[in-house]
């Protein structure tokens, strides 16, 4: 399999997971944490938070589908407040 790599996003919607992405060539260098994105999400295009860079993801029988838009050239959330979000989502 082709090195890729990969992002995970999480939606301002009432579900504690992340979902992942592949993140296409011209995004590799633009994306970072905290930054807002456009990707496909149920059937619709939906802004979600990266929270997450990955290199590699465990292979599995499902389909991994890529981020469409990177919305901000600076990342909205600062690792700080990113950091305590994740921590809040865990209680």
């Amino acid at each position: 399999m082709k090195t890729r790599k990969y992002a995970s996003l999480v939606y301002p919607i009432p579900v504690n997971q992340k979902f992942i992405y592949a993140v296409p060539p011209i995004f590799r260098g633009e994306i970072g944490l905290g930054a807002r994105v456009k990707a496909p999400f149920r059937n619709r295009i939906k802004i979600g938070f990266v929270v997450d860079l990955l290199d590699k993801v465990e292979e599995g029988n499902y389909n991994i589908l890529e981020i469409k838009e990177v919305v901000d050239s600076e990342p909205l959330i600062t690792p700080q407040i990113l950091e305590l979000t994740q921590w809040i989502a865990e209680y």
